[in-house]
């Protein structure tokens, strides 16, 4: 359904996209610990996600169902891949205006949708199948 979603929202952004992207160091930096709820433009809102140590995160589209995943770098992209889902999403992260933004990646390479930090958070992220 993510693949789906992102696959028929893609917009073709220009190759600027990936310049000063964060590196996987400043990334992990600004995520550890806490909880994002993502926006994108006509979908807002998009999806939570907690990041955990050890690059571990969990998912959300914010029915109370979580995916559990890990994030990884590929060049200067940081991927994930999910138990449900072991195909890559790959994105570049910036901050922009003191929020972060992420730009997917197609498998193609192309660059397309954005998704955004929504501030304030909008919504506690819950998790019924893992009982938090």
């Amino acid at each position: 359904m993510r693949k789906l979603c992102l696959a028929l929202c893609a917009l073709a952004l220009p190759a600027t996209a990936q310049q000063d992207s964060l590196t996987a160091s400043q990334f992990e930096a600004y995520v550890l610990g806490r909880t994002f709820d993502f926006g994108y433009v006509g979908i807002e809102p998009y999806g939570l996600e907690k990041y955990m140590p050890d690059r571990q995160v969990y998912w959300s589209w914010g029915d109370g169902v979580c995916e559990i995943g890990e994030w990884y770098t590929n060049g200067e992209q940081i991927c994930f891949a999910y138990e449900n889902n072991p195909d890559p999403q790959c994105w570049y992260y910036h901050l922009d205006g003191g929020r972060l933004r992420a730009s997917f990646v197609g498998l193609d390479g192309i660059v397309g949708s954005e998704i955004y930090e929504l501030k304030p958070v909008k919504r506690d992220l819950v998790c019924n199948n893992f009982g938090f």
